[in-house]
């Protein structure tokens, strides 16, 4: 396991997000408990950095963003930028 001080931004947003999408927080709506800061901040990001990586995810199609929710499209590729960044 990569330490986070590591990892660069788009790796620890990946992780963030793999994360909260795990089966045991789909049986409740982990989205309406936490905030986009809440993310950055387990993500060791400013909530402006955070934003800015959420949507180019948003606009390569890996996630979509619904509201306060996180759908992911693209589960290969964000495990992929979670290992390599």
């Amino acid at each position: 396991m990569t330490s986070i001080a590591t990892k660069n931004m788009p790796g620890r947003l990946a992780d963030a997000i793999l994360y909260i999408r795990q089966e045991k927080f789909l049986q409740e709506d982990i989205f309406e408990h936490i905030t986009r800061k809440d993310i950055a901040d387990y993500s060791a990001m400013s909530i402006e950095s955070m934003m800015k990586y959420l949507l180019e995810f948003k606009n390569d199609k890996l996630i979509t963003l619904k509201g306060k929710h996180i759908i992911i499209n693209d589960l290969e590729m964000l495990n992929r930028l979670s290992k390599i960044s």
